[in-house]
């Protein structure tokens, strides 16, 4: 029957609007909508994901998204990987470790992955170690979600750290600021913002931490790679001298730590092209202007270049 498939009881137009739904809504909502069983929901589903798997084109995939997600309570995780180019779901396999995902290298075969240029994942070391041990030729990229976030991690280890520290001598100092900490400061609340001002008149810690991590967002305003490598540079060495081992553990090595193998890629360009005059790219200059943050937190002046000034 041309409006069916094989002998499935569903026709092929119910198959489509019932898989359609099942996008956007839950199983049992979908079914309630249209007056079936929910089976009758997850069969029409599962005919679409067939038909899909059978007639889906890999042969352009260059770059892939590997994550996982959690779908239980209890650490239950599923290794998820997308085709970045045309931001669609290739595999999905039980657990996060590196057995899930060379699965799906051995699903997918030699020839593909030797087309594969770049692969986007998050921090997750049993990850890092597949990917280099069977796509050496691609380019491997942390996203920015991660990078942040490991971020954030050392700049509440420090508040922590300094807490403790002052829980003798003045224990309600920096109770309830942790949010204060890591949020962008056009988010702070009227009330964040004046605790934010009185706290950085003392010498903490924490205000450390909270001046380099608002400066590594300029990083991300770059499109350059060569200027990219000089801010980040900069950014490595005030880092590095903070005095704040959280910190210094948060730092990312390179730029090639975003881009593993040293090739140009998405985010940045070829560092040569000038855009402004004199060719150096419009915005920031990394040699003789310091960092926006520095200048409006009141920590360096106009005329520092390249050893920043922290509290002590």
């Amino acid at each position: 029957m041309p409006w069916a498939r094989g002998k499935s009881p569903l026709s092929l137009p119910l198959t489509i609007v019932l898989a359609t739904f099942a996008r956007i809504l839950a199983f049992e909502e979908v079914a309630r909508l249209f007056s079936v069983h929910w089976n009758t929901v997850r069969a029409a589903v599962k005919s679409a994901v067939d038909y899909g798997l059978e007639h889906r084109d890999t042969t352009s995939v260059i770059a892939i998204g590997i994550d996982e997600i959690s779908r239980r309570k209890g650490h239950k995780y599923m290794t998820m990987v997308y085709d970045l180019t045309r931001a669609r779901l290739l595999w999905c396999g039980e657990g996060r470790d590196k057995e899930a995902l060379k699965s799906f290298f051995s699903e997918w075969g030699e020839e593909r992955l030797k087309a594969i240029r770049a692969v986007c994942l998050d921090m997750w070391q049993p990850y890092i170690d597949v990917i280099e041990e069977l796509l050496p030729q691609a380019v491997m990229v942390f996203d920015k979600f991660h990078i942040i976030r490991h971020l954030m991690d050392a700049v509440d280890q420090v508040r922590r750290e300094e807490a403790r520290e002052l829980k003798e001598t003045d224990p309600e100092l920096l109770k309830k600021t942790r949010y204060i900490w890591l949020k962008n400061p056009e988010n702070l609340t009227e009330g964040q913002r004046v605790r934010l001002s009185d706290l950085e008149k003392l010498n903490l810690k924490i205000n450390r931490a909270y001046i380099l991590k608002e400066a590594f967002r300029c990083f991300w305003d770059y499109t350059y790679r060569r200027n990219a490598e000089k801010y980040l540079d900069r950014w490595l060495w005030w880092a590095t001298h903070s005095r704040l081992e959280p910190m210094r553990w948060s730092c990312p090595v390179s730029v090639d730590t975003l881009t593993r193998d040293g090739g140009d890629h998405q985010h940045f360009g070829r560092g040569d092209e000038p855009q402004g005059q004199g060719g150096e790219p419009e915005g920031l200059r990394v040699q003789d202007e310091p960092p926006r943050v520095y200048r409006r937190l009141g920590c360096l002046s106009p005329s520092v270049s390249s050893s920043p000034s922290f509290p002590q």
